[in-house]
């Protein structure tokens, strides 16, 4: 937790899975990949 403005710090190793997912999903296309990858974050990391 940053105490200056009460925000927890992103957990580098399930962004990491979210973008690995999405870039596997997302087959190249970059709108694609990112809505996957948004998908997966919001599901298992947050």
């Amino acid at each position: 937790m940053n105490a200056t403005n009460s925000s927890t710090p992103m957990d580098r190793d399930c962004f990491q899975e979210a973008w690995d997912f999405g870039t596997e999903e997302g087959g190249g296309d970059e709108t694609r990949e990112w809505e996957m990858m948004n998908r997966y974050y919001t599901h298992w990391c947050t």
